[in-house]
């Protein structure tokens, strides 16, 4: 396999387990609160941020970044952010 060009490079990365390096990683990334179902009340253009687990479930929405990091870390969880 030739590991120069991007193709291949993304065939090995999208082929390998990484359950074993769940370690209750979590990724706090600020996002727009119009762009999450459900929080009509507070006005599109705000920042909120989402709390997502390692494969990308989303698992909260807090209003700010301190939250969101403090929340994680109640659960045993390590906050990384993603920008």
């Amino acid at each position: 396999m030739d590991t120069q060009k991007p193709d291949a490079i993304n065939a090995v990365i999208n082929g390998f387990d990484f359950s074993p390096f769940d370690t209750g990683m979590v990724y706090i990334k600020p996002i727009d609160a119009g762009l999450v179902p459900g929080l009509s009340e507070i006005p599109a253009g705000t920042t909120v941020y989402a709390v997502h687990a390692a494969d990308g479930r989303p698992l909260a929405v807090v209003n700010n970044r301190d939250a969101a990091f403090i929340a994680a870390r109640q659960y045993n969880m390590e906050p990384v952010s993603v920008h």
